[in-house]
């Protein structure tokens, strides 16, 4: 074999280094052909980063901003002042009786709805905004998401907290008043009949936009009750230019389908926890008896309200609404359209 190599040492060479060059060829074909791949992969593992991030930092913010909520709805649906009228022993109790009938259950319906709304659209302007400074970040052009730019645009919470609640609360209560007309005091309920009122109150209030929504369009104040979260159209042209840009395109997620149906899907899971605490309470209240007088129901009703805005407890219904699949899924999504915006 030897022999037969120094016999053709040129040949051997040539076979050698040809070798050797196809091999280190297939090589560096083979990683070239996996950098796409690889380049794909990190990139989703940062999305997924980013996004777990934006949750973070959205409890944190939400948490916050749960005593404004409660300032705010109590403020609207003012059962103390009522209570305190009833301690007095006045001669039209009856009639305060029922007033307050209805504020404690549409205080109930308001706040977990503007909790959840409150958790929802923080979700997706920190998508938004995540989205497009990650943007910036590989753009060549000046930044336009600066500080500035960030605390506008995060700012435009306080419409939901100011104008938001009051259209909210006047909504809910209207409904609260057309679905507990039918009830006297004196109405035995089970603990179901309580749920199905709250269920009741909060469709109706759902299907009766408030009349104070200005100009907004039918389609929009039906979609995704925009009318609770961003003020209309040409109150926002008073914002500087890519304030604007950040609003608009907040507005299109807002009114688009998905974002309706996630919304629908956090306020049922927000009352699906607010039913299981609900439902204790009730138990606890009547021990061995299936039902009990709507005069009864009521203080229970007014003192399980404030539960809902307890740190602990909203905590742990802000935790399960954005850990919620679709919420989370749908948040990456924006994030995703936002980072590869052309």
């Amino acid at each position: 074999m030897w022999s037969w190599v120094k016999r053709h040492k040129l040949k051997t060479t040539v076979l050698v280094a040809g070798a050797g060059i196809c091999a280190g060829a297939w090589y560096v074909l083979r990683k070239a052909g996996q950098l796409p791949e690889r380049r794909e992969d990190l990139e989703a593992t940062r999305l997924k980063e980013q996004n777990e991030s934006n949750r973070q930092t959205c409890l944190v913010a939400v948490l916050g901003l749960v005593p404004r909520v409660q300032e705010a709805v109590c403020q609207q649906l003012d059962v103390e002042a009522i209570t305190a009228q009833l301690r007095t022993g006045p001669a039209n109790k009856v009639a305060l009786w029922e007033t307050l009938r209805t504020l404690c259950f549409a205080r109930l319906v308001t706040g977990v709805c503007v909790c959840t709304l409150l958790t929802v659209f923080l979700r997706v302007q920190l998508s938004i905004l995540g989205g497009c400074l990650s943007l910036d970040q590989h753009s060549t052009q000046p930044s336009t998401v600066h500080t500035l730019v960030q605390k506008q645009y995060l700012s435009t919470v306080q419409f939901l907290l100011q104008q938001g609640v009051v259209r909210m609360a006047q909504a809910v209560q209207r409904a609260a008043e057309a679905i507990l007309v039918s009830y006297s005091l004196k109405h035995q309920l089970t603990c179901e009949g309580v749920l199905q009122i709250i269920s009741d109150i909060r469709q109706q209030a759902s299907a009766s936009p408030s009349a104070h929504h200005g100009t907004l369009r039918v389609q929009e104040v039906q979609s995704c009750q925009l009318q609770y979260l961003l003020p209309t159209e040409p109150l926002l042209q008073g914002q500087p230019a890519d304030n604007q840009q950040l609003l608009a395109a907040t507005r299109d997620v807002l009114g688009s389908g998905d974002f309706s149906s996630v919304l629908e899907g956090a306020l049922d899971q927000a009352f699906a926890q607010l039913g299981c605490s609900l439902t204790e309470a009730y138990h606890s209240a009547a021990q061995s008896s299936l039902t009990l007088p709507l005069a009864r129901i009521i203080p229970l009703i007014t003192d399980h309200a404030p539960v809902i805005f307890t740190t602990e407890q909203h905590k742990s219904i802000a935790m399960a609404l954005l850990s919620g699949t679709d919420l989370h899924q749908f948040a990456e999504n924006i994030l995703e359209a936002f980072r590869n915006k052309p």
